[in-house]
């Protein structure tokens, strides 16, 4: 069920670490190891000491947006070019709509409010370490959403359109990530790129 092994978590307070830790390891039986940066230094030295090799073992970050009074936003952008297929959350009080803004642009799945509750928690962990095997689930999900959408509204776009393009990287193969990305296109009238994944859909779709 879960492909990959690593949860990176990015948070200064001791109690709210152990929170996350019992959080993730509840939800699973498999073994998960897990990395805490707890300030400013530590996650400058796994940017600079990352090594690439180690990118694929990462299924999710949980991550503050300040860490002893700096923004970590960009470092934050950083971490995720480095771990592009890797679902980022975060979990902070300390977000502005800038902040927010940036971060769904550079891919962040989503930003919510401490204290995070358990069917929070639950949602994070069926998005990320069990993705697979609720795919059917995120699929419908996903369509009702872009339904729904107000078009109006940019970070529920951003939102939705990591989502697709996480499911694109998962199943590169499969149409229907360039499916919902056509819908969502359409229904936010850019007909071109719409255009665009209909087609790459199509192709795939009639691959044999």
């Amino acid at each position: 069920m879960i492909k990959q092994n690593r949860v990176l978590i990015i948070e200064e307070d001791e109690a709210i670490i152990r929170l996350y830790k019992r959080m993730v390891e509840n939800n699973t039986k498999e073994q998960i190891h897990i990395k805490v940066l707890n300030d400013v230094e530590s996650i400058d030295n796994f940017i600079e000491d990352f090594d690439i090799t180690e990118k694929e073992k990462y299924s999710l970050v949980l991550s503050e947006i300040e860490i002893k009074g700096t923004d970590i936003t960009k470092k934050l952008e950083k971490i995720k070019l480095l771990l592009r297929n890797t679902h980022l959350y975060v979990l902070s009080n300390n977000i502005t709509i800038e902040r927010l803004k940036s971060c769904l642009k550079f891919g962040a799945d989503d930003w919510i409010e401490k204290p995070v509750t358990n069917e929070e928690f639950d949602k994070i962990m069926y998005n990320s370490l069990f993705k697979g095997y609720y795919y059917e689930k995120r699929i419908e999900d996903l369509k009702n959403e872009i339904i729904n959408l107000d078009v109006n509204n940019k970070i529920e776009y951003y939102k939705i359109k990591n989502q697709i393009l996480n499911l694109l990287w998962e199943f590169p193969s499969n149409p229907i990530g360039h499916f919902l990305l056509a819908d969502l296109y359409n229904r936010t009238d850019k007909k071109e790129l719409a255009k665009k994944h209909y087609n790459a859909a199509n192709v795939l779709e009639n691959d044999d």
